[in-house]
């Protein structure tokens, strides 16, 4: 959205984000773990968090793992949208990035290394870095919550004050 409708958007956060071939991959097994939608079928989201991302198991599951148990995600769809996504890159054209971009990162991510959050933020002008220490994939959902959404609220913050002015 931000390249192709740039006028739609004023500021861009992008949190835990790749941008797909260029970037270093994360921990093999936890893209191991990504490419079967098994996940969605047999373990709960605890285990499955811990076995992908690291770290505490995150404060409240329960409801997501009883909706991806009840409506799993169509296999066939699921392969798709990952073989979208292991042939797509942003790498070529995000130099022209013209919005005011923040860049959120966890320190300890092991799906979308902090590196490919640097990457980001160097190749988009004027973008700004922010690496959570301490903090998983789901840094925005966890225990790190008021750090990542203290940072996020800033951000967008600085923006409605230059609006307004």
């Amino acid at each position: 959205m931000a390249r192709i409708a740039p006028g739609r958007i004023h500021r861009l956060v992008l949190a835990a984000a790749s941008c797909g071939w260029g970037s270093i991959p994360g921990d093999p097994l936890a893209l191991l773990a990504m490419v079967t939608p098994a996940r969605y079928y047999f373990l709960p989201a605890t285990a499955t968090v811990n076995t992908l991302f690291g770290g505490s198991s995150l404060s409240d599951f329960a409801t997501a793992d009883a909706a991806r148990l009840h409506r799993p995600p169509d296999p066939l769809g699921y392969w798709w949208q990952l073989l979208a996504a292991l042939g797509w890159s942003s790498l070529p054209w995000l130099h022209r990035l013209r919005v005011p971009t923040l860049v959120l990162a966890a320190a300890r991510d092991r799906l979308v290394r902090p590196s490919t959050a640097r990457t980001l933020a160097r190749r988009i002008p004027g973008a700004r870095l922010a690496v959570v220490r301490n903090a998983n994939h789901f840094f925005l959902l966890r225990e790190d919550t008021r750090i990542a959404s203290g940072l996020v609220t800033t951000f967008l913050d600085e923006g409605a004050s230059a609006e307004s002015a």
